[in-house]
């Protein structure tokens, strides 16, 4: 199973699991409610840490969601140079969930390239989703968008068929639960 089949079955155990757990001690321990509250709101707040720390990409997510592409597109690139000046920053990704990849300047390079695959510009989305599979070679999305530019470029359906099966090896198929999620991570954005 590939590494983002992986993680697409561990996340639901992973909450599951978290309330169960908090529902366990509550019963166990006969916990006041508002002390349950309590630690909910500690066990979240590394995220929201993290959301503050990795916000220009967020908004760079959010603006791309709502199709402002040229605002995206400034955000992925600000965030990059960000990460350039201090790559210690892509450390606050381990805080949050990444589906597909763990390495967030993949995902910012990803971004990019489907935002200029959305403009038509072939050798500009091939040259970032090149440099997400140089950061990540593991992730899956950057194939998925490469089939895109080899149809764009007219390519034979071979060869698109080719990144496409590649994308799905990898955990990637743009079906209903890859749509869920990326419903979810632009509402968390």
């Amino acid at each position: 199973m590939s590494r983002t089949g992986w993680l697409k079955l561990l996340y639901p155990v992973v909450v599951i699991g978290g309330i169960a757990v908090v529902i366990w001690l509550r019963l166990r321990f006969e916990w006041p409610l508002s002390f349950v509250l309590l630690v909910a709101g500690l066990l979240l707040t590394p995220g929201r840490i993290a959301s503050f720390q990795l916000r220009e990409f967020l908004r760079g997510l959010r603006a791309f969601e709502l199709e402002k592409f040229l605002e995206a597109e400034h955000r992925f690139l600000n965030f990059l140079r960000e990460v350039r000046a201090n790559p210690a920053k892509k450390r606050w990704m381990y805080l949050l969930w990444g589906m597909y990849s763990w390495d967030i300047a993949a995902m910012a390079h990803n971004n990019l390239g489907a935002i200029y695959v959305m403009r038509g510009e072939a050798h500009a989305a091939e040259r970032d989703l090149e440099a997400a599979l140089a950061i990540d070679d593991l992730y899956a999305k950057p194939h998925y968008n490469l089939a895109m530019v080899e149809f764009l470029r007219g390519a034979d359906r071979g060869r698109i068929e080719a990144r496409l099966a590649e994308a799905k090896r990898l955990g990637y198929d743009g079906g209903s639960y890859d749509q869920l999620i990326s419903a979810g991570q632009a509402l968390l954005a």
